[in-house]
């Protein structure tokens, strides 16, 4: 397309204004200085940045496992896991808020086929794990029967309502872990041979 001369003058007029005004907006001339850059100066800017950290109950038994080994197959016969042989239970709070903790054993696997001859026969202890845990534990020092609210049919029914072994353990990592000790007595009538429970733990969010 053929463009007239005219037309080509405005347009280079316009391209030139447009220049030229780019170009005092950056220059500023002072008398007796050179050219001073405008428009450049150094700020300051301030900006946000947020995120959210869910609140979650989350534990973790880093020992998981006690092995009595043998024990002698009369009734009365006793050990516990207080002089760590064997070792305790671990159990750790590795969420992000404070927490309350129970336990309860297996209604279905129970430690012993006699367990209504001796309520006492299979109980726990909650001891200081970390060097200055925060948490409250019931009866701390005695021990705990498993029976009433520390026996479940499964992990889903374990009772939180009233912690058993944790009150508010803190999530910290300096002070967010628990020794369970366990205790066992042979009770009357029981038979020889292998004997195994399973224990439920349960964590909710801590007040």
């Amino acid at each position: 397309m053929e463009v007239s001369n005219n037309l080509l003058a405005v347009l280079v007029i316009v391209a030139m204004a447009v220049s030229i005004a780019g170009t005092t907006t950056m220059l500023s001339l002072t008398p007796g200085q050179g050219p001073v850059i405008t428009g450049m100066a150094q700020t300051t800017q301030q900006g946000t940045a947020t995120v959210e950290v869910p609140a979650e109950a989350n534990i973790y038994l880093s020992t998981n496992t006690v092995d009595f080994g043998e024990i002698d197959a009369v009734a009365g016969a006793q050990n516990d896991t207080m002089d760590d042989d064997p070792a305790p239970l671990v159990i750790e709070n590795n969420g992000t808020v404070e927490i309350n903790i129970s336990i309860a054993e297996s209604t279905s696997n129970p430690l012993w086929g006699e367990d209504d001859n001796c309520e006492s026969c299979f109980s726990f202890n909650v001891t200081n794990g970390s060097a200055v845990a925060l948490w409250t534990a019931r009866d701390t020092g005695d021990w705990t029967n498993f029976e009433g609210d520390a026996e479940a049919a499964d992990a889903a029914s374990v009772n939180t309502d009233d912690a058993n072994i944790a009150w508010n353990l803190s999530e910290s990592d300096s002070e967010d872990e628990l020794e369970i000790e366990l205790n066992i007595t042979v009770p009357p009538g029981e038979s020889a041979g292998v004997k195994t429970a399973t224990l439920f733990f349960k964590a909710a969010a801590g007040a």
